[in-house]
Formats: structure tokens, C-alpha cells, sequence
């Protein structure tokens, strides 16, 4: 609230907050690996924007775990870390 109230930036580090504090933000960016910039926006249009790009949140479920698991890689199976890896290259492409 104070930084709020003063207008003073406050950036932080959040790895899968709770719906809660999700709502709290006002603006985040999402890295993929490699440091790359997958979005980096308004919290609130960031849902609409993955669904532009073929990536709908589904209902009941917590947007910042979609979004972390859009940019996760499945280590443990070489089909699917191929398919992890096109996906995050599609979505970092379109940021």
C-alpha cells in the first residue's frame, strides 16, 4: 500500500504465488528458460493474450501456474521436452 500510495516501483520475485496474491499484481514478466521474455505486461490482459496465441487458461485454474507451466520443460521425457520446447519458442517468437 505505501509504495502504492507514494508511486514507488516495486519489483520482486515470485515463483507460483497463490491466487491471492496473483491478484495482487498489477504487472509481471515471465521468463522462459535461457532468461528469455515470454510477456511482460498488465497482469490483467495477460490471459486474453495467451488465448490470442492458441493457450486458454482453463476455468478454476490459478493463471500464474498456466503461465509457469506454458514455459516449464518436461525434463524427464524427450517426446514431451520436444514438444515443451516448441511451444515456449512459439510463445517467446510472438512476445
Amino acid at each position: 500500500e505505501a509504495a502504492g500510495r507514494r508511486v514507488i516501483p516495486c519489483v520482486l520475485t515470485l515463483h507460483q504465488p497463490r491466487a491471492s496474491i496473483w491478484r495482487m499484481l498489477d504487472s509481471f514478466v515471465l521468463l522462459s528458460p535461457g532468461g528469455r521474455v515470454a510477456y511482460s505486461g498488465e497482469r490483467a490482459d495477460a490471459v486474453e493474450y495467451f488465448a490470442s496465441l492458441g493457450y486458454q487458461c482453463p476455468v478454476e485454474t490459478n493463471p500464474a501456474e498456466f503461465f509457469i507451466d506454458l514455459v516449464s520443460v518436461d525434463t524427464e521425457d524427450p517426446i514431451q521436452a520436444a514438444k515443451d520446447e516448441g511451444r515456449i519458442e512459439h510463445i517467446v517468437s510472438a512476445y
